[in-house]
């Protein structure tokens, strides 16, 4: 896991020089730690936020994606876990 955050800590650090393409990343994300696209929505500022997870590593990254098309690191974490519904909710 101290890869995937240090590999996320030197896109963050690099977003203002280097932009970082979403494929490259969302690529090295699949093929070093199994993490794949489960959830995505829109801000009210035009940004994609992003939620890529490995279900077997259980392991999780948040990217945001500009209108300039420059992905951001915002998070990651360890222990992901899946609810179907959220008790109380309709859902």
């Amino acid at each position: 896991m101290r890869s995937v955050l240090a590999f996320l800590a030197l896109l963050a650090t690099d977003a203002a020089a280097e932009c970082q393409p979403r494929a490259a990343v969302l690529d090295h994300l699949l093929k070093k730690y199994d993490e794949r696209t489960v959830a995505i929505g829109l801000e009210r500022g035009g940004k994609i936020l992003e939620v890529v997870v490995s279900e077997r590593q259980r392991t999780w990254t948040i990217v945001v994606i500009g209108p300039d098309g420059c992905l951001s690191y915002v998070a990651s974490g360890e222990f992901w876990h899946r609810i179907k519904s959220i008790p109380g909710t309709d859902g």
